[in-house]
């Protein structure tokens, strides 16, 4: 079953509130809260970047690496470079 179907309302509907109420559509909202929970992940462990990519929800780290790219203007690997060396 379909969410909007589990909510009584058709998909675009559900979106429709959606973006009503976080300002942005639900992929893009998505996406956002994806790279947070990677940004988070590449700051606090040394887990390699794939299982990072999974741990966000993508399935393959080149779609990681877009979404990431999209959002923070670089890449995975030089966010985490970047965050070790204001670190030090």
């Amino acid at each position: 079953m379909h969410q909007a179907d589990a909510l009584g309302l058709s998909e675009r509907t559900l979106n429709r509130k959606f973006q009503e109420l976080t300002h942005e559509p639900p992929q893009s909202f998505l996406m956002r809260r994806r790279v947070e929970h990677a940004r988070t992940l590449l700051e606090s462990t040394t887990q390699p970047i794939k299982t990072i990519a999974r741990a966000a929800g993508y399935e393959d780290e080149s779609s990681f690496g877009k979404a990431f790219r999209k959002l923070t203007l670089m890449s995975p690997q030089t966010y985490r470079a970047r965050r070790m060396e204001r670190a030090v």
